[in-house]
């Protein structure tokens, strides 16, 4: 039995690693999440935690005036900029590594801001909030997604970090995981986080198909030639899994409007 779970945590480790998925149409959070925006033509869009800009790519490209990226991961926002055909208006680059705490842009630059399962990642997150406002114009829509309070344990990250950091300490001799353990929120957390923000709708989803999925394309750590074909397969699921709102779930998303001063 505790060989079995070695092997599985090397897979884990091996396949899943620390590098950025190939180009895939993003299915579930991110359509959603445009559809809770109400995206006009003229708005200018921020999404904070952007990875490689496939939300942009798909949903975004040729649907608003322009949108701009930020991320940590430096390989991902390099990956996002080789994308990208049409440059902007200033020639700078459309995706930027940069903290959610600090972001690179003048206030009041944007219509709308995505904040896509990121916020549970930042170190201050009272910041990243203030910062997300001080950027949108006035009202300015915020969609937010993050992870709900309910039945943390299942976290499919945090059930899977101990096994992998055994494989990367003793076997592969790689570098732990010691990323903050993601935070999970209830919607009154919440709603006293977004206290410069007029909250318009809470939407709360994730059954248990939903943590399935996650576990199995999130923590399983199965190769993407394996991964791509079954996300197109399962793609009309996972939209289901969001569009449906339930009194509780595994994920609680919102569209809030930045308050006039």
């Amino acid at each position: 039995m505790q060989f079995g779970c070695i092997l599985i945590a090397i897979w884990i480790d091996t396949n899943r690693g620390d590098s950025v998925q190939t180009d895939l149409k993003p299915a579930g959070r991110g359509p959603f999440a445009v559809k809770l925006a109400e995206l006009q033509s003229t708005d200018v869009v921020l999404n904070v935690g952007c990875f490689d800009g496939a939300l942009e790519r798909h949903y975004l490209r040729g649907k608003v005036r322009d949108y701009r990226g930020v991320d940590m991961n430096a390989q991902a926002v390099q990956l996002a900029n080789r994308g990208e055909s049409v440059p902007t208006e200033n020639g700078e680059p459309r995706f930027k590594f940069a903290p959610a705490e600090k972001l690179p842009f003048s206030d009041a630059t944007f219509d709308k801001v995505f904040c896509l399962d990121t916020l549970e990642h930042v170190e201050d997150e009272t910041q990243a909030l203030r910062e997300i406002a001080r950027v949108l114009k006035p009202g300015g829509t915020l969609v937010l997604s993050v992870p709900h309070d309910f039945l943390n344990f299942l976290d499919p990250d945090e059930l899977t970090r101990g096994a992998r950091n055994l494989v990367r300490k003793y076997l592969r001799k790689k570098p732990l995981l010691n990323h903050p353990k993601h935070k999970h929120y209830s919607e009154s957390a919440l709603r006293a986080l977004l206290k410069d923000f007029e909250i318009e709708r809470v939407h709360k989803s994730g059954t248990p198909v939903f943590w399935s999925l996650a576990m199995l394309y999130t923590a399983v750590g199965l190769p993407e030639k394996l991964t791509n074909p079954l996300r197109k397969i399962t793609a009309p699921i996972e939209n289901l899994e969001y569009a449906l709102g339930l009194p509780t779930g595994f994920n609680v998303m919102v569209r809030a409007v930045k308050k006039h001063p």
